[in-house]
């Protein structure tokens, strides 16, 4: 589909009406010249009739100036509001854009912190030498962390795609593939020791999944904590400095 193009609106030099009016004062003048020239006297009829129709002229074609102008000046008025209400929309979809994506990152992380969480809570058995998963939670826990890690598939490729839109595109991108990442070798774990597992197996020991352990273990010096925790904050500080910045005044 070819772009609508708009018609050029008359200009004071390409309006019809200057070119009357124009034309009404050269023809007055011509005229009253004319009868100067030939000593028509001052107080004919002639020179009078000529007086008017050229007092006629300059007034028509200073009301018509005046009028242009006015046109003119509101025209312009109305280009650059309408400029200004497009480039409040645009700022406005960026703004919405940027809050969207924060909004899905962070539910994203709220999202594997809870499955986390859940599993730590019921999907363990600890023992004195060793702790035991239960299969039946160990699958619903790698389901919600598959769900996050497609999640985070999602808005990586949506922040590739309106790249422009982020400022920060190369911080925030960098911390949604750290997550990611981590996410991904923990369900590239989950798909080995799964298929290992016989059918009716309850649980097995945790040393068989190290990922897995770090995924439910202690926060402290772990790849969570700095793989993911730490990639997600700095996803957030990306998204929010832009935010910032779109918002502070001109």
């Amino acid at each position: 589909m070819q772009p609508e193009t708009k018609s050029e609106e008359p200009t004071f030099l390409t309006s019809p009406l200057t070119w009357v009016m124009g034309t009404l004062f050269v023809v007055s003048s011509g005229w009253f010249i004319f009868l100067y020239v030939r000593g028509v006297e001052k107080d004919s009829m002639d020179m009078e009739f000529a007086k008017a129709l050229l007092q006629v002229g300059v007034v028509s074609v200073a009301g018509t100036l005046l009028s242009v102008l006015v046109f003119d000046h509101q025209r312009r008025s109305t280009i650059r509001k309408e400029a200004a209400a497009v480039a409040h929309k645009q700022l406005q979809f960026r703004d919405d854009l940027l809050k969207g994506t924060l909004a899905r990152i962070t539910a994203v992380y709220n999202d594997t912190k809870r499955a986390r969480r859940t599993m730590r809570a019921l999907g363990l058995r600890r023992l004195v030498e060793t702790t035991f998963v239960r299969v039946v939670r160990y699958d619903e826990c790698m389901a919600e962390v598959n769900d996050a890690q497609l999640g985070l598939e999602a808005i990586k490729s949506d922040v590739k795609t309106s790249r422009l839109a982020y400022p920060s595109a190369v911080k925030l991108t960098s911390g949604l593939r750290d997550m990611e990442r981590y996410l991904g070798a923990l369900i590239e774990e989950y798909e080995t020791v799964r298929a290992g597992i016989a059918d009716n197996t309850k649980e097995f020991s945790m040393a068989k999944a190290p990922r897995f352990r770090d995924f439910v273990g202690p926060s402290s010096d772990s790849e969570f904590a700095r793989k993911f925790s730490g990639a997600h904050d700095d996803a957030r500080g990306a998204i929010r400095t832009d935010l910032l910045h779109l918002n502070l005044p001109a």
